[in-house]
């Protein structure tokens, strides 16, 4: 792959057939503005106009192109790029990139984000972000790439590789100077500055890291009813307080998203606002609410479908449901501890004529019922998993990080212990062998098998 050509490539989602869209037609080379300036003369004053607009010929039609351009090294890719918005549909498109490609080539998959890196533009968890904000299924796995493109982790990383390079340089100084009476770093003060580094990239593997491994996890969605539960269930479910529960109607708004550990498999429990039957409510926070719950059930690979068992009205419970039956959600018979135990199997038979399905009872405060509920929410979990050799492929990038982090964390023990023994000269090497460890996260010694994995999993055109 030749990263000095001049490449196209549709950037946008293809228009649907026998319908018209507007299109993202995205340029990146040092051949960008020449091309452009002999497609739309004109349109380009100087060639590098920020914005122009031009019409280009194709089979037989003027079509109306509005011309982005972006001039080296301020842009995504660092190089002259360009993008061409282009009201048509998908046959005329592909009739563009034809055009386009008289003087450019295809661009390869990941290969505008693989030259935003390699000119500096962003770090190797950053681009990886990239790929996982376009692939994710969920607002919680968009958000959590979204973290991650944000650069939080690469600037902790940052951070803590220069604690690490001023303790080594003290060390290292006072080796050089062994001979004579000169102490620029005590042994237990530089014990202890490194013990509290690796607290804080321990601390790492179990909060930052946590955003990365919710891309790639399955989502799992708690529906029903405004009050049916489901906050105080899926505290229960996590063993620990995550969503407020409150006895006042429509308490949650945002869409509060956990990773749940089930028995050998994890995934991303999410709560959410309550469904509420009929229009759109007539509060703008609710309207949000409702479109966000909405959203992101759509994309969850299991729902969770709560009713309260002690509840007479079933219609709006309902009304609700039918908008989750084509994903055949878990339906669970909630606050079951508040209904008589005679009366229990009526209320669960009367469910079951209702929506057509068995309800699982289950208590949040009591316990009951919860190990079953994970039971049958690992089982469907486990059988909807798409694309196995996809899954992989991201799962391992992601051990990239976590085995980096963990080895950089055992070295820095293992220097902590040896600066204690005074053993100066090896607590050195291992420090310098974490700083350089760390450096593989974003820059620094990245093995190119790593870097075409990576970058395999982008579509064309990002």
């Amino acid at each position: 792959m030749n990263l000095d050509d001049t490449i196209v490539a549709l950037s946008s989602a293809a228009p649907r057939p026998q319908t018209a869209a507007v299109s993202i037609v995205r340029l990146s080379g040092a051949g960008t503005f020449g091309l452009l300036g002999k497609l739309f003369p004109g349109c380009l004053a100087g060639g590098r106009r920020r914005l122009g607009r031009g019409t280009l010929e194709v089979k037989g039609l003027s079509l109306p192109v509005v011309v982005y351009s972006f001039i080296a090294p301020h842009s995504y890719t660092g190089q002259d790029m360009a993008e061409l918005h282009i009201p048509a549909a998908g046959c005329v498109i592909q009739a563009v990139l034809e055009i386009l490609l008289s003087g450019a080539r295809q661009a390869q998959p990941g290969e505008f984000t693989w030259r935003a890196y390699l000119n500096g533009r962003m770090d190797l968890t950053q681009a990886e972000s990239v790929a996982q904000i376009v692939s994710g299924a969920s607002a919680a796995q968009v958000a959590a790439a979204e973290k991650l493109l944000a650069g939080n982790l690469s600037e902790a990383i940052a951070e803590i590789r220069r604690e690490i390079l001023d303790v080594l340089s003290r060390i290292e100084a006072g080796l050089d100077f062994a001979d004579e009476e000169i102490t620029l770093i005590a042994p237990e003060q530089a014990a202890d500055a490194l013990l509290a580094i690796t607290a804080r990239l321990t601390n790492l593997l179990d909060t930052a890291i946590r955003y990365e491994r919710m891309i790639d996890l399955p989502c799992a969605g708690i529906a029903g009813a405004v009050n049916a539960g489901k906050s105080t269930l899926v505290n229960a479910l996590l063993g620990r307080g995550r969503s407020m529960v409150s006895g006042r109607r429509a308490t949650t708004r945002d869409v509060l998203a956990e990773i749940l550990s089930l028995e050998g498999l994890d995934c991303v429990l999410f709560d959410c606002a309550g469904l509420a039957e009929g229009p759109c409510p007539e509060d703008p926070l609710d309207e949000l609410a409702q479109q966000a719950a909405r959203s992101a059930l759509a994309g969850a690979d299991a729902v969770l479908f709560c009713v309260d068992l002690s509840k007479d009205n079933l219609s709006e419970d309902q009304a609700i449901y039918s908008l989750l039956a084509h994903q055949r959600p878990l339906a669970v018979a909630a606050q079951c501890d508040r209904v008589e135990t005679a009366a229990e199997a009526g209320r669960l038979r009367r469910l079951r004529q209702a929506f057509g399905c068995e309800f699982l009872p289950v208590s949040a405060h009591t316990g009951r019922g919860l190990t079953s509920l994970k039971t049958a929410l690992r089982d469907t979990l486990a059988g909807s998993e798409p694309n196995t050799e996809g899954a992989d492929q991201r799962i391992a990038i992601n051990r990239r990080h976590r085995q980096i982090l963990t080895d950089a964390a055992a070295e820095l023990a293992e220097a902590e212990a040896e600066i204690r023994q005074r053993n100066e000269e090896i607590a050195a090497m291992m420090l310098r062998a974490a700083w350089t460890r760390l450096g593989g996260i974003e820059r620094e010694d990245v093995a190119e098998t790593v870097l075409d994995q990576i970058f395999s999993r982008f579509c064309v055109g990002k």
